[in-house]
Parts: C-alpha cells; structure tokens; sequence
C-alpha cells in the first residue's frame, strides 16, 4: 500500500531496498526476477483509493487489520 502522495515510482524504490535489504535467503537470480516482476507488474494503491474502489465494488468498510512495512491486511466488509 503507497502513502498518502507517494508516487509508484519512489514506493517501488522504497519497497526493493526492504526487499534487498531484509529478504536475505533469495539467490541473486530471485532477487533479480523479484525485481524485473515487481517494477513491471506491481501497481499499488493508497489505502483511501483502495476504500473507494471497494465502495464502488459494493463492498463496505474497509479496516486495516495489520501492517508490516509496505504489506498491509485490510478486511472489506460486504454492504448490508
């Protein structure tokens, strides 16, 4: 999940230093796959944009259950 602001592009900068910094048992070439997959494939979103599209999903709530560095749980309620 981007904070409030945050670009794609400096998420995406932050998110690959956790990973290089922290997610150790990855070879080089997992770790250059992770890279070429995550800057082609990742479009994350902030937690209001998230909310809304939910919404206009037909979904209610939307509550942040855990967070752990950029990785969120969120619960979406269903609409009554």
């Amino acid at each position: 999940v981007r904070g409030p602001g945050q670009s794609r592009e400096r998420y995406l900068e932050s998110y690959l230093r956790v990973v290089e910094r922290e997610w150790r048992m990855l070879s080089a070439d997992q770790m250059r796959e992770l890279r070429e997959h995550v800057t082609a494939c990742d479009f994350p979103e902030t937690l209001a944009e998230l909310a809304r599209m939910a919404r206009d999903a037909g979904l209610g709530e939307a509550r942040l259950l855990a967070r752990y560095q950029q990785h969120h749980v969120i619960l979406f309620r269903q609409s009554p």
